[in-house]
Order: structure tokens, then sequence, then C-alpha cells
């Protein structure tokens, strides 16, 4: 082996992951937890890289990097990114809603 084989720069760690569907956040491979206590899997990255996981349907909102004095900035970013795991579900949602009168036209709308 040498510095330059990518097997040697690699550590393994054991992750568990709660039932659902998951992807990993650096390279989008799903996992999947059948098991309603969850599932251990043996986790292989690159030393510089932690395994991080999202849950399906799972919302992460990214901005730059901030540098400079810009760092503890308590503004609202000028730049945002949001990064979207796919997810099949239902949802529900009530057209007309008061407090006199109960939900009616109830609409929902299937997305993947």
């Amino acid at each position: 082996m040498t510095d330059d084989d990518p097997t040697a720069q690699r550590g393994r760690t054991e992750a568990w992951l709660p039932q659902g569907e998951w992807y990993d956040f650096f390279d989008g491979r799903r996992y999947v937890s059948d098991n309603a206590s969850g599932r251990r899997l043996e986790v292989w990255r690159a030393l510089d890289r932690i395994p991080v996981f999202a849950k399906a349907g799972g919302i992460i909102p990214l901005q730059e990097l901030a540098t400079g004095d810009d760092v503890n900035d308590l503004r609202n970013p000028s730049v945002l990114h949001v990064l979207v795991f796919p997810v099949r579900t239902e949802l529900s949602r009530c057209v007309r809603m008061t407090e006199s009168y109960p939900a009616r036209d109830v609409r929902t709308s299937r997305l993947r």
C-alpha cells in the first residue's frame, strides 16, 4: 500500500439508523431501516469525512461559508441553498377553515 491507495485513507465506524428511509448526505446513497428497533451498519468514509445521514423528506437549509467579520453575523444570509431529500408521501391541507366553521374542502397532494 502507498499513501495514494484510496483504501488506506478510509476509516470504519458503526452507525445506527432509526426505522425509515435515510440518505447519505454527501453521496445520496439510500439506506432503508425496516426494523422497528432500527438498523446498525458499518460505514466506511475518507478520514476527513464523518458519516451524516438525512431522513427521507428532510429539508436542510445551507448558506455560503462565512469569512472575516461575517463569521458571527446574525443577519439573514444573502444566499440560501435548500437541500431536499426524496420522499413519497401525501400532504393534506384544508382550503377553507375558520374558528366558526370546521375544515371543509380537504385537498390531498402526493409528493414524490
